[in-house]
C-alpha cells in the first residue's frame, strides 16, 4: 500500500458485488495498465458469491490496491465509499464486471492534462458472451469521431447526447468536489453526470474504445427484470428537477423530453415478466401524460407503437404438428414490448396452449390453414395485427433482440421490407442477407432506407425468415401463394423475384438476428425442374439455380458427409444435363470459386 503521505496521480474506484466470473479480469486489466502511478480502491459490497476473495487473490498483494469489505449497500454507496477514500488528483471508475484497455489511464491522463479541462471521456467496446465486440462512441446519434475533440456543454441537449456512465471517464477531483451518487435508487449515474456536466463547460472525447463493458451478464442492473425497474420514474423526477433548476443551462424542457424517451426505451427490452411489462407500460403512459410529454419515436419506434396502442410485429408461424422447440424458445425470448403470434396451419389450434404458456402476455392467434406453408402464411397474414409481418417455418427463430431491431428499422425508416443478416444453422457462419447487393440502385448502408432493386435484378437472399415485411407488401406477395407453392423448392426465390419488382424502400439490419432452422437438402433435379415455374418467368436460370443451391447448402443439417457428396454429384450432373454448367453470365458473390469447381462450372 502507498504510504499515507504519497498521493497517486489517479484513484480508480472499483465497486464489486457478485461478479465472481468477471472480477479477476477487471483487476487484471488494472494491474496491466501501462502507467503505474495510480491507486485502486476495491469495494466489496457484500458479495455472496466469493467475489471478495477472488478480488483479493487477483490483487496478489499489489500495494497499489486497497480492498474494503462492507455490507451490501448498493452501487451508489460503494462508489461514494471509494470517493471518501480516494487520494488522487484524478478519479476514475471501473465496474467490477468490466475491464480497461492497457492504455486507459495513460491516454486519458495525458489527454486531460493537455486539454486543461475538467474531464475526458472515451469510446466504449461492448463485449458480448459469444466473444463479439461492438464499438460505440458513447455519444448518442453520431458516428465514431475521427479524432479527439472538445464537445461544448452549453445547453442540456448537448449534455444528454453523451453517455452518463461514470466509468468511461477520467475526472479532475475538483470537478467532482462534494458531488456524490444518489443512494437507494438504481440508474444512479444520471444525476451524478448531470451535476458535473452542468458546470463543466465542455467534455473532451477520445474516439478510442479504452473501456471494455461486459454485456449480457445475468444480474446486470441495466438488464434485470425486477420491480426495481419502476425506480426509473423516481429517477426521471429527480432529473427533471436538475434540468429545470433556476440558473442552470438552457434547453432543459426539450432535453427532459428526449431523455425520458431514451431511458424508457432502454428499460422496455428488459421486461420479460408479462405482468410487470403490462404494469410498466401503463406506468410509462401515465408518466408521459402527467408530464405533458410525447414519446420521441426516434428513440424506439417499436416502443412508440406499443405506447400508442399498437403491436409492432406479427410472427406468422406455419404449424403442422406442434411447435418446434427452437421456434418456441425464440418467441419466448423476444424482448420487444409488443408481439402478435399467429399460428397458421392444421396444427395451429392444438399449439395455442403451449405457445401461450411459453409467451405469457403475448397475443396468440390460431388460424386454420392447409399444411403447405405458403397457404398457411397467406391465411395467417390476413389476421396479423402487427405493423410488420415475419414469416417463419416451424423450426425458424431469431435472436432475442431481433424483432425489436427489425421493427425499429421498419417503422423508423418508413420501410416496406427489412432484410436481416443471419447465421447459418450448420456452423454459425455469417450471411449478409443479400444475394447480390449490386442489384440495388444505390449503395448498401446498414440502418438506412435503401433504393429499390434495379430493373430486372433480384438482390435478396431467398430466405423469408430473415425478412420483416410491411403488411401490404406481405399480403401482396402472398396473394400469389398458389403459384409460389407450385414453384417449390424455389418458392422463396420466386417470392424474392416478386419483392424485387415491388419493394420500394428496403432497409438492411447487419446484425445477424435471424436464426433459420436447418432444412433437408432438396433433390437437385427438383430445384432444376422448378426453373420452369410461371412464378419464375424472366429469372435468369443459371444464376437462379446456383443461388438456390447455395441457400440449400447453407441450411442443410450438420453432418452427413456422404449424403452431401452424393447431393453435389447429383447437382453437377443436373446442371450439365440442363445446359447450365457451361452457360455464361454474372453470378452472385456467394458463388465461390470452390463451389464452381465442385459443380463443374465454367468461368
Amino acid at each position: 500500500m502507498l504510504p499515507p503521505c504519497i498521493s497517486p496521480a489517479v484513484s480508480v474506484i472499483v465497486p464489486v458485488h457478485d461478479v465472481a466470473a468477471h472480477v479477476g479480469a477487471a483487476i487484471a486489466s488494472l494491474r496491466a495498465q501501462d502507467m503505474a502511478d495510480f491507486e485502486a480502491i476495491v469495494i466489496d459490497d457484500g458479495s455472496t458469491d466469493g467475489s471478495g476473495q477472488l478480488a483479493e487473490a487477483a490483487i496478489g498483494g499489489d500495494p497499489r490496491f486497497r480492498l474494503i469489505r462492507q455490507d451490501n449497500r448498493g452501487l451508489s454507496q460503494a462508489r461514494n465509499a471509494g470517493l471518501a477514500l480516494a487520494r488522487g488528483a484524478f478519479i476514475a471508475f471501473l465496474d467490477g464486471d468490466d475491464r480497461l484497455a492497457p492504455q486507459f489511464l495513460s491516454r486519458m491522463l495525458a489527454a486531460i492534462k493537455a486539454d486543461g479541462g475538467p474531464w475526458v471521456a472515451c469510446a466504449v467496446a461492448d463485449c458480448w458472451p459469444d466473444g463479439r465486440q461492438s464499438l460505440h462512441p458513447a455519444i448518442h446519434g453520431v458516428p465514431m469521431p475521427e479524432a479527439a475533440r472538445r464537445w461544448p456543454l452549453d445547453d442540456w441537449q448537448a449534455v444528454i447526447a453523451h453517455y452518463p456512465s461514470a466509468w468511461n471517464k477520467l475526472y479532475r477531483r475538483d470537478l467532482i468536489g462534494d458531488a456524490r451518487f444518489a443512494e437507494g435508487l438504481w440508474f444512479e449515474d444520471h444525476g451524478f453526470y448531470l451535476e458535473l456536466a452542468g458546470r463543466a463547460g465542455h467534455l473532451l472525447h477520445l474516439p478510442d474504445p479504452l473501456y471494455l463493458q461486459t454485456r449480457g451478464r445475468p444480474g446486470q442492473i441495466t438488464a434485470t427484470d425486477s420491480e426495481r425497474v419502476f425506480d426509473q420514474f423516481a429517477v426521471l423526477d429527480d432529473l427533471q428537477r436538475q434540468l429545470s433548476a433556476p440558473g442552470g443551462l438552457p434547453g432543459g424542457q426539450a432535453a427532459f423530453a428526449r431523455l425520458s424517451a431514451r431511458l424508457l426505451a432502454e428499460r422496455a427490452p428488459v421486461l420479460r415478466d408479462a405482468g410487470r411489462r403490462a404494469r410498466w407500460l401503463a406506468a410509462a403512459r401515465d408518466y408521459l401524460d402527467r408530464h405533458g410529454l410525447v414519446f420521441e419515436a426516434a428513440q424506439s419506434p417499436s416502443l412508440a407503437h406499443v405506447l400508442g396502442g399498437g403491436l409492432p410485429v406479427s410472427v406468422v408461424l406455419a404449424v403442422t404438428d406442434g411447435v418446434a422447440p427452437a421456434s418456441l424458445e425464440a418467441l419466448a425470448e423476444q424482448d420487444i414490448a409488443g408481439l402478435d403470434i399467429v399460428l397458421a396451419g392444421p396444427g395451429a389450434a392444438a399449439a395455442v396452449q403451449a405457445v401461450q404458456a411459453a409467451c405469457p402476455g403475448r397475443t396468440v392467434q390460431a388460424v386454420p390453414a392447409p399444411s403447405d406453408p405458403w397457404a398457411a402464411w397467406a391465411a395467417g397474414a390476413m389476421q396479423a395485427q402487427g405493423a410488420g409481418i415475419a414469416l417463419w417455418r416451424d423450426g425458424d427463430g431469431a435472436e432475442p433482440i431481433a424483432l425489436r431491431h427489425w421493427a425499429d428499422a421498419l417503422l423508423g425508416q418508413a420501410a416496406d421490407l427489412v432484410v436481416s443478416a443471419f447465421r447459418v444453422p450448420r456452423d454459425g457462419g455469417y450471411r449478409t442477407g443479400w444475394a447480390d447487393p449490386a442489384g440495388l440502385a444505390g449503395p448498401l448502408v446498414p440502418g438506412q432506407a435503401l433504393p429499390p432493386a434495379r430493373p430486372g435484378a433480384q438482390p435478396f437472399c431467398p430466405l423469408l425468415s430473415a425478412k420483416l415485411l410491411a403488411p401490404a407488401a406481405a399480403r401482396r406477395m402472398l396473394a400469389g401463394a398458389p403459384a409460389l407453392a407450385a414453384a417449390a423448392p424455389l418458392g422463396e426465390e420466386a417470392a424474392m423475384q416478386h419483392l424485387a419488382r415491388h419493394i420500394r424502400r428496403p432497409v438492411w439490419v447487419d446484425f445477424p438476428g435471424a436464426q433459420p432452422g436447418p432444412r433437408p437438402l432438396p433433390a437437385p433435379r427438383a430445384v432444376l425442374a422448378a426453373l420452369d415455374s410461371p412464378a419464375l418467368a424472366g429469372a435468369e436460370p443459371r444464376r437462379t439455380a446456383l443461388r438456390a443451391l447455395r441457400m440449400d447448402l447453407d441450411l442443410r443439417p450438420p453432418g452427413g458427409r456422404l449424403r452431401l457428396a452424393l447431393w453435389l454429384l447429383a447437382a453437377r450432373i443436373g446442371l450439365h444435363r440442363a445446359g447450365l454448367a457451361r452457360a455464361t453470365g454474372a453470378l452472385d458473390p456467394a458463388i465461390s470459386a470452390r463451389m464452381r469447381r465442385l459443380l463443374g462450372l465454367g468461368d
